[in-house]
């Protein structure tokens, strides 16, 4: 069992991650050059799976039960080398990545809550790269960009946006360097 009690945990692993039958986590499995991976699990003895897996490969035997946990801070870009649950946006915000994510060490994520949302959004940013500039957008579901922000850093804390938005759904876009996270959000 990791983290029964639902903690935002987020564990970076340099290899492998294997679990065996009846393992129960709640977390972020963070693998960048390996793979996730549960086995041997029973239908009396299943694997439970809950968070966000991202790897170069992300698999489970017959009675593993994945399920995405979407207060995870974490996420993935749709085109990326790594298997992750991808997020369907427009075309210009879903720019491909070039290059694999970067390491534990420039690890960047974003949790935007609650979601949806009447008045306005909070946004967190999870980095520990503490120098490179942070560049926010947001995009009406249509692909306009409606705010452009450069002046977030790593310690800005709750972030407030759309306030002024009406209805609709829209798309925050939070670049770092080579990082790349999106979120899509829904204003009632």
């Amino acid at each position: 069992v990791i983290n029964s009690e639902g903690f935002g945990v987020t564990i970076f692993v340099n290899h492998n991650a294997d679990f065996n039958k009846g393992a129960k986590v709640t977390a972020t499995i963070f693998a960048p050059n390996g793979s996730i991976h549960t086995g041997k699990a029973t239908t009396a003895v299943p694997s439970v799976m809950t968070g966000k897996f991202i790897a170069k490969t992300v698999n489970g035997e017959d009675n593993t039960y994945w399920y995405e946990n979407t207060d995870c801070a974490c996420g993935i870009i749709a085109g990326s080398p790594f298997a992750a649950r991808e997020v369907s946006t427009p075309q210009m915000v879903t720019e491909t990545a070039k290059e694999q994510v970067a390491s534990p060490l420039t690890f960047m994520s974003i949790k935007a809550y609650p979601n949806p949302f009447s008045n306005e959004i909070h946004l967190k940013i999870y980095t520990m790269d503490i120098e490179t500039p942070i560049l926010l957008k947001v995009y009406s579901v249509n692909g306009e960009l409606i705010e452009n922000r450069n002046d977030v850093t790593y310690d800005s804390g709750d972030i407030l946006l759309g306030r002024s938005l009406p209805s609709g759904t829209y798309i925050i876009q939070v670049t770092q360097g080579k990082n790349i996270q999106v979120e899509r959000v829904i204003k009632q």
